[in-house]
């Protein structure tokens, strides 16, 4: 429905000052995971993802990269944006109020 958007679902990674036990992807996958669970839902049914990542804060080239395979966007619509959580939420909103999608994961 155009117009209309709700946050259905929430999920964090686990936090500690030192995560050894996983990489970056999986560290992501926890987060995604736990607002899938949240929001009843499967990572087949979200339409569209948004991720947020600035290469300078990572410390590595195209940051973002690690995470396009565990938000679900193979052959989905994907927004990679090289900002903040803020900003990414912004977008994601507006994809939904637009009519463009029904379910996004930011």
């Amino acid at each position: 429905m155009a117009g209309r958007a709700a946050i259905v679902g929430v999920g964090q990674s686990v936090h500690a000052p030192n995560r050894p036990d996983v990489d970056y992807s999986e560290l992501v996958w926890e987060a995604v995971k736990a607002a899938l669970d949240d929001a009843g839902i499967g990572l087949l049914d979200v339409e569209n993802s948004v991720t947020a990542a600035m290469d300078f804060w990572d410390g590595r080239t195209i940051a973002n990269m690690s995470t396009a395979e565990v938000v679900g966007s193979y052959l989905k619509s994907e927004a990679r944006l090289c900002a903040d959580a803020i900003a990414a939420l912004t977008y994601g909103w507006t994809r939904i109020t637009d009519g463009s999608f029904d379910i996004g994961l930011i």
